[in-house]
């Protein structure tokens, strides 16, 4: 075949009668050329469909048919129109008269009438294999009367291709047998193509098609005719040189483990069986049936959309990339075997998004959870994992259903082992999947198909699997913002708890400074108007003395409920001001013995007792505003009075909390208690949680101040103060305790202090 472009030196045939067979394609195509040069006068030839398109493609034969048709020569042909040849037809209808008949087998030709040349074709190595040429008359007149009988029934080529264009297009699907019907089958398709060429074939197809030079052509011949040419191959080390000549053909893109070889143009469809290197087919399917080609250009559209292009594989394989992997995993067992591989191999920060509380369950039966302790322990890996708010529960009972194995192993609870927070469950139309991303280089999306199911594997649908950088990171970033959503969250539901409690407790201040405005009003209107009213009366009597004490006392009440007032307005501002000296705590058995003197002049309706008992030290000295302490415990026990309905007591008892003395018998570093307990009507539960605010009060007399005054007092002297019911429940117990002076006698100091309550 080196010699096809040389150009063959015109002779003459020998004019003795004589037959040849002869054999080697080069000295057989050489003989063919020579005949064509010597021919005079006309050229007849018979050609089956695969020594036509043979003329059209080798360039030699091609030559001598136009250099004939320049020399004047008749050349005419019969042959069999297909679909598969049209395009071939017509090329040589461009140099010679084509008839076309149905079924042609022979091939043969016929020079000026007088020679005829037979031959085989056979395109394994060369395009032919053996020819007989004879000069014979009896048997050149025999192959005469069959073309003429042939060229008879034959019709016009033209007439044929026009009733192929217009007319029913008889839609088969056949099978080529042999080397040399299945190559031409390939060619056919190749030259067909007018609009699209779309090849899918498996690794060694790229060295056929570059490789073997009478499909190079074809394919180069594709980008001539402007025919859009995609095609699809797994791209290798050993075949990334033929790739690489591919991309001059067209598009090309590289798809895994791709199996199976198949074309299909916008017209036809062919496939065959696995190819070897460089080496020609033997078998090929060959349809024009139009479902089949839509089909098939679909499959091809779907391959396509799934491979890489072929650069991208061609760079990772000379630089030595780790290949870009997107796997779409159907069989449960093998997602399982991913899933914990992937946990396994992590050596920084496994994420983890648990779509359902039934998918925690299963991770803990298919023993990924175990995996994941065994990887946060082995390699200090860092677990996150966002799951359903009631997952939580379940999290408590495998702890405590594994406390003991866990203990033995020298495990913890899995809050030791991860960070987990909660996400907000998907409504139950939404679909769901579970997504576990590893190193931020690995991602495992599990499709959740029956939550029902007990074990891992018949729960899940189909996975996917990827370290495509960018379709991992797009997942770590979905899982980020779910993280920071959580964090968002809680804290609005924590603002709208606060807001909340700040609604109720503003409902509750209006409606106390209601109570309040109320009360005041009361108290205030009440001592005023006795006020008036005695003092009307004071000079229509004169001599009682009864009218002008009830003035006094209406106007100290009317006082004291300023008092309150002018106290609360300062404790809001922070501006009340305690006058701190040192004094005796036995200096308040004088108040308590004025208590006791007015329960003994009090109206016979009620009979109170009053009890009281100071510490047997003495020395015990306090370093605080007396009146103020004063002004507490009256407040107490007036409220104590005032809830004994008839008949009671109340028992004073005041005491050092004491942990040391010094030599001198001095208390230091210790506390007075002064506990106060009556026998009235104890606490109303409704009362008891906010005793000591401001307002709290069910009594028709009093502002329900004066708690909330002596606890700020107390406070403001470092002590404290509260309550309880007494056991049994009758009357209430008031213990106020404060800080002892830590001073000896003859260093009091401070005197006068000033302090601010804070």
């Amino acid at each position: 075949m080196s010699n096809f472009g040389n150009n063959p030196t015109s002779q003459s045939i020998n004019d003795d009668q004589d037959t040849k067979v002869l054999y080697d394609n080069d000295k057989i195509l050489h003989k063919i050329l020579e005949i064509f040069a010597s021919t005079n006068e006309s050229l007849d030839g018979c050609m089956d469909n695969i020594e036509l398109p043979m003329h059209v493609l080798i360039e030699p034969l091609w030559n001598g048919l136009c250099q004939l048709k320049s020399k004047g020569a008749k050349i005419r042909i019969i042959t069999e129109i297909t679909n598969q040849n049209i395009s071939f037809c017509e090329k040589m209808m461009q140099v010679t008269e084509v008839r076309h008949i149905d079924g042609v087998r022979s091939n043969f030709k016929i020079v000026d009438g007088k020679k005829c040349l037979l031959h085989v074709v056979s395109i394994q190595n060369s395009p032919l294999s053996h020819a007989i040429i004879s000069s014979v008359n009896e048997m050149a007149a025999a192959q005469r009367y069959i073309f003429e009988n042939l060229w008879n029934k034959a019709i016009p080529a033209e007439q044929k291709i026009k009733e192929m264009e217009i007319g029913h297009v008889n839609e088969k699907t056949e099978v080529s047998f042999g080397i040399e019907s299945a190559t031409t089958t390939i060619l056919n398709i190749l030259q067909n193509s007018e609009k699209k060429m779309y090849i899918c074939a498996d690794k060694t197809w790229p060295s056929v098609a570059m490789g073997v030079e009478v499909f190079r052509g074809a394919m180069f011949g594709l980008n001539d005719r402007h025919s859009q040419s995609r095609f699809i191959t797994e791209i290798t080390k050993d075949n990334i040189n033929f790739s690489k000549e591919l991309l001059k053909a067209g598009k090309l893109r590289h798809l895994e483990g791709i199996k199976g070889n198949f074309a299909v143009s916008e017209k036809e469809y062919i496939a065959s069986a696995t190819m070897r290197e460089a080496q020609l087919l033997v078998q090929v399917i060959h349809s024009n049936v139009k479902a089949v080609i839509e089909s098939h250009q679909y499959l091809f559209e779907t391959l396509w959309n799934k491979a890489i292009p072929a650069e991208q594989k061609i760079k990772e394989i000379e630089e030595e990339l780790e290949p870009v992997r997107i796997e779409v995993v159907y069989d449960g067992n093998r997602t399982k075997k991913l899933y914990k591989n992937m946990i396994k191999n992590a050596s920084n920060e496994i994420l983890l998004l648990l779509p359902t509380p039934n998918a925690f369950i299963r991770q803990q039966k298919a023993g990924m959870l175990q995996i994941l302790q065994q990887v946060v322990k082995k390699h200090n890996v860092k677990v996150r994992i966002l799951m359903p708010p009631s997952s939580t529960m379940l999290i408590d009972q495998h702890s405590q259903a594994k406390s003991k194995e866990i203990s033995s192993q020298g495990d913890h609870n899995l809050d030791g082992f991860f960070s987990i927070r909660h996400i907000q469950p998907l409504v139950d139309s939404a679909p769901k999947s579970t997504i576990l991303v590893t190193d931020k280089k690995l991602s495992l999306v599990v499709e959740l198909k029956d939550d029902t199911k007990k074990s891992f594997e018949e729960s899940i649908g189909l996975s996917t699997y990827s370290n495509s950088k960018p379709g991992v990171l797009s997942y770590v970033a979905i899982f980020e913002n779910l993280w920071l959503e959580t964090e968002l969250y809680e804290h609005i539901r924590n603002v709208n708890e606060e807001l909340q409690k700040a609604n109720e407790n503003l409902k509750i201040n209006d409606r106390m400074q209601k109570e309040f405005i109320n009360i005041a009003a009361h108290e205030l209107r009440t001592p005023t108007q006795a006020i008036l009213a005695f003092a009307d009366l004071l000079p229509l009597f004169p001599d009682n003395k009864e009218l002008g004490n009830m003035i006094q006392r209406n106007a100290k009440r009317l006082q004291r409920l300023i008092k309150d007032i002018l106290d609360v307005t300062k404790i809001e501002s922070q501006q009340l001001i305690l006058r701190k000296d040192t004094f005796d705590i036995h200096e308040l058995d004088s108040l308590i013995s004025d208590y006791r003197q007015q329960l003994e002049k009090i109206d016979t309706t009620k009979k109170i007792k009053l009890f009281s008992k100071f510490p047997e030290e003495k020395n015990v000295f306090l370093n605080a505003d007396k009146e103020r302490v004063s002004e507490v415990i009256s407040n107490i026990i007036d409220n104590a009075i005032k809830f004994i309905e008839k008949e009671g007591s109340i028992h004073i008892l005041i005491k050092v909390d004491m942990d040391e003395t010094n030599g001198n018998g001095f208390a230091f570093n210790n506390h007075v208690l002064v506990k106060i307990k009556d026998t009235g009507i104890g606490i109303s539960e409704e009362i008891f949680p906010r005793l000591f605010t401001r307002f709290a009060s069910k009594s028709i007399n009093g502002t329900g101040l004066g708690l909330y005054i002596s606890k700020s007092i107390i406070e403001a002297h470092g002590g404290k103060i509260w309550a309880e019911n007494n056991i049994g429940g009758k009357g209430a117990t008031f213990t106020i305790r404060l800080p002892l002076n830590n001073n000896n006698k003859t260093d009091y100091g401070q005197n006068n202090e000033k302090r601010k309550l804070t």
